[in-house]
Formats: C-alpha cells, sequence, structure tokens
C-alpha cells in the first residue's frame, strides 16, 4: 500500500550532507541478511520471500545507517 510508503530524504538525516549520502549495493544488503541467517535458517527465506525490499543508505561522512 503506498499511503505508508516513506521516500528516503536528499540528505543524510543525521549530518545535513548530500554528497555522501548513498544507496549500499544490493550485494552489501544481502550480506546483512546472511548474517542473521547463521543464527536463524528460516530468515533468510523469509527476507527473500518479501516482495517489496528496503534499500539500506548510508553516508560516508558520518557513517549513518538507515533503510527506507
Amino acid at each position: 500500500m503506498a499511503l505508508f510508503k516513506k521516500n528516503p530524504p536528499a540528505a543524510c538525516p543525521k549530518c545535513g550532507k548530500a554528497d555522501g549520502w548513498r544507496v549500499l549495493t544490493a550485494e552489501a544488503s544481502l550480506d546483512y541478511v546472511n548474517q542473521g541467517s547463521a543464527v536463524n535458517s528460516f530468515s533468510l527465506t523469509g527476507a527473500m520471500g518479501k516482495k517489496s525490499s528496503k534499500l539500506r543508505y548510508h553516508c560516508d561522512s558520518c557513517g549513518y545507517e538507515k533503510a527506507y
């Protein structure tokens, strides 16, 4: 449902810089999911079954990360 979808900001919400605010690659996002699969074998299956996946954004200036 598009009513509850939150768009990422144009700049980092923590430091306000836009030049280092970027989306992480798909490989980095999958590595983040795979870390949980070592503890729970069903976590990767559940994450891959979702139709809408969140993208993780990272700020190179301050190190802040957030999923949108």
